[in-house]
């Protein structure tokens, strides 16, 4: 039986991983810079609570199709094209905060490009992160993948503050644009096919009739509408206090 560091074995997979890591890390730390920024140019509760709206409001609209797309084209290509847009959108802001030419509604924006940009790439990652380990190790993966997106969440919170307090909310962006180069140049050595589950001979499902088949599934599975009901008001309940944690900090 595979142990929960099996994965680790693979080279590629633990390189990978580390760079997931990061990303991780690097996104949270851009969370708690945005809405910082937010705060000091715009101190208004509407305004500073629209940066998680413009963040999560991508995961909403473009999930499924991101799912699609990741399933129909080539994974290592969509992330690679993914990290590079990723990296122009966090250096462009990082770009106009610095020279102090930032707005709400720029950065509102932005906002919502990344995290559209986020939602692209969180969906053919962890296939592809599956692809580089056995089947039997497999869960072992997939929770240690969980495992990098925790570890991101409470370490990312934490540094950005520390790289706020001692420059200033550019460099957040700036170090957020890091993660996406080390994602690149991990990316860079994989194969062209690097899950094997996604080579096969039957001919490419069109994008619309994808969408209609998840769309019929999750009406029909009782097991998604419980999962769906009970990630909602989580994601309710806890968005709502952590959009509002940066005006109560100033």
């Amino acid at each position: 039986m595979a142990s929960g560091l099996s994965p680790f074995r693979y080279g590629l997979y633990r390189t990978l991983w580390v760079a997931v890591l990061f990303s991780y890390i690097g996104a949270a730390m851009y969370d708690v810079g945005a809405s910082w920024l937010m705060v000091s140019i715009a101190p208004n509760p509407l305004l500073v609570s629209l940066i998680t709206t413009a963040t999560t409001l991508p995961i909403f609209l473009f999930a499924m199709p991101s799912g699609v797309i990741s399933d129909i084209f080539e994974r290592r290509n969509l992330l690679l094209i993914a990290c590079s847009y990723m990296f122009t959108i966090s250096t462009i802001l990082g770009v106009l905060t610095i020279v102090g030419v930032i707005t709400p509604t720029v950065l509102l924006i932005l906002a919502f490009a990344l995290g559209a940009g986020t939602t692209m790439i969180r969906t053919p990652v962890i296939p592809i992160m599956s692809g580089l380990v056995s089947s039997s190790e497999l869960p072992a993966a997939l929770t240690l993948n969980a495992v990098a997106g925790n570890i991101g969440r409470v370490i990312g919170p934490t540094a950005g503050g520390f790289v706020l307090a001692a420059i200033a909310p550019w460099a957040v962006f700036f170090l957020n644009s890091t993660t996406f180069v080390c994602m690149i140049l991990v990316l860079s050595r994989l194969p062209q096919k690097s899950n094997v589950n996604q080579q096969n001979t039957l001919p490419p499902e069109n994008i619309m009739g994808a969408i209609r088949a998840q769309i019929r599934y999750v009406r029909y599975s009782k097991a998604a509408h419980v999962v769906i009901v009970r990630a909602g008001l989580f994601a309710i309940c806890g968005s709502s206090l952590l959009s509002l944690l940066p005006l109560l900090a100033k």
